[in-house]
């Protein structure tokens, strides 16, 4: 695709030519792609039949209820797969602001 002035090269369909953004090719893996794929054909089926069944008042009940449960743990995601590990990053904190602490007290004062 010509773009610009004469001779200008733009290959803007295929950005491979861009350096700035890696590859990122077979991040995907295929396995918990069709696990999760056939458990979520299996349980569409089965949503739509109890959704059915259920009222309007109900039905957004639940929805709230589900959504106040998992809205949590999106910011918090990191502590509780720390806290699930058993790793402790209070100490690793302290750590780091002991480094700071030292290498500010270490650097010459020209504030006389």
């Amino acid at each position: 695709i010509k773009t610009g002035e004469e001779g200008e090269d733009d290959d803007i369909a295929n950005n491979s030519t861009d350096t700035k953004m890696p590859q990122q090719q077979g991040l995907v893996e295929l396995d918990i792609a069709l696990a999760l794929t056939a458990t979520a054909m299996v349980t569409a089926r089965f949503g739509a039949i109890a959704s059915s069944k259920m009222s309007e008042r109900s039905l957004k009940r639940a929805l709230g209820a589900f959504m106040l449960f998992i809205a949590p743990l999106v910011p918090g995601k990191k502590y509780l797969d720390d806290w699930l590990e058993g790793n402790d990053n209070a100490s690793t904190d302290k750590q780091v602001q002991t480094q700071i602490d030292t290498s500010v007290a270490q650097q010459p004062s020209n504030l006389e």
